[in-house]
């Protein structure tokens, strides 16, 4: 599934998404949302945790319900909106897990909330956000997972975590347990120039940080570089589902 958007006001947002189910996957579980109202955006990736039954009925549950509360956005505290809206997709998810209907299923979520003042950011898993600029490509989230938590221990390095045989271990998600933690970010610049990228682990676990900075600064048209960032990850051979949202903020006379 792709998607393309283009918001209008003082500052453009130009955006697209893309979803694959990647080249070793029959079922997309991964879920993608890019909305605005007015000069406000909301992105967000929701992947459906791997080795659970239906996490594709999870990340889409995560994504719809973060689609209705944006719907009736508020005019102030937006950020507490939008972490009230996962902890209602955590408990709906939970909810088909003990009733039955959908015995086990879990997902990841990262969401990016674009406003006038700025960007910040909620996540629960390792789907991630990054920040392109010029001056490089900056991580805007941290893990949820095994890995990371080994890597921030000193246990094993970064190189290692990216070919450990637990590196898609997540200790957060949503729909598992009754409460979940949230990590959100404060309000961030976004200035012209800036582009923002949401991924699911498909694309960062074959693409490096700095191949996603490069693509998304060589590629000017926003469609081009979502599916060029699909295409390596399925050129190096497609894992695992793979979702991209990239917004990018640019003037009103860009092009």
């Amino acid at each position: 599934m792709a998607g393309y958007g283009r918001g209008l006001g003082l500052v453009n947002i130009r955006y697209a998404s893309l979803t694959d189910p990647g080249r070793r996957r029959s079922e997309n579980q991964d879920s993608v949302l890019a909305c605005q109202n007015g000069d406000v955006h909301l992105f967000a990736v929701a992947d459906g945790v791997g080795g659970l039954q239906d996490g594709a009925h999870a990340s889409r549950t995560a994504v719809t319900i973060l689609r209705e509360a944006f719907d009736s956005l508020p005019a102030t505290g937006r950020m507490r909106h939008v972490a009230k809206a996962i902890e209602a997709a955590n408990t709906a998810i939970g909810e088909s897990r003990n009733h039955g209907s959908k015995p086990v299923s879990g997902s990841t979520i990262v969401v990016m909330l674009l406003e006038p003042e700025g960007a910040s950011f909620a996540h629960v898993g390792d789907s991630r956000a990054y920040r392109v600029s010029a001056s490089g490509v900056a991580s805007l989230t941290e893990d949820h997972s095994l890995v990371a938590e080994q890597v921030r221990a000193g246990i094993i390095t970064r190189e290692q975590a990216r070919t450990s045989r637990n590196r898609n271990v997540v200790t957060r998600s949503l729909g598992v347990a009754d409460d979940v933690d949230i990590d959100t970010t404060r309000v961030l610049p976004a200035l012209p120039g800036d582009a923002f990228v949401l991924c699911s682990d498909g694309l960062t676990d074959v693409v490096t940080d700095d191949e996603i900075g490069q693509i998304v600064r060589s590629h000017a048209v926003e469609e081009e570089a979502v599916a060029a960032l699909v295409q390596l990850a399925n050129d190096r051979g497609g894992p695992d589902n793979i979702s991209v949202v990239l917004a990018r903020v640019g003037i009103d006379d860009d092009a």
